[in-house]
């Protein structure tokens, strides 16, 4: 399949959109349906990338998140493998969302990246995330 540049840029804002309307109803359906002083917290844009990572090991930052009473967190990072780590220590508490950068590809020039739908095909395949999340155009 031949995709141009525009293609991916498309694709991904409707994945966005997607995701923040599912976000928007869940978000919805738990206000509607539980009594206000039982409302869970969801951060759902957290970024933990390499330059964190010495100063906030994954547990460090579950313990923050309980001691804030924030229940779950959407992450992402740069490199893509803090995200792997909050995920693979606590499955239920974060949930994996995928961007399109990494070493070399930045927000400036990810649309524009040769690789890209290579590299989101590739990591999306693996069952691991459940959106792409935190692209700049």
């Amino acid at each position: 399949m031949v995709v141009g540049e525009g293609d991916i840029a498309v694709r991904l804002i409707t994945l966005s959109a997607m995701l923040a309307l599912i976000a928007i109803a869940a978000a919805v359906i738990a206000v509607t349906r539980a009594p206000a002083s039982r409302l869970a917290i969801f951060d759902a844009h957290i970024h933990y990338s390499e330059p964190s990572w010495k100063s906030y090991p994954p547990l460090k930052i579950c313990g923050l998140l309980r001691d804030a009473g924030i229940a779950g967190a959407a992450i992402s990072s740069s490199p893509d493998d803090g995200t792997r780590r909050l995920v693979s220590l606590n499955r239920t508490r974060f949930v994996a969302v995928l961007r399109p950068y990494r070493e070399g590809v930045t927000s400036t020039n990810w649309a524009v990246d040769p690789t890209g739908e290579r590299y989101l095909d590739e990591r999306l395949a693996s069952g691991r995330y459940e959106g792409i999340g935190e692209v700049h155009f």
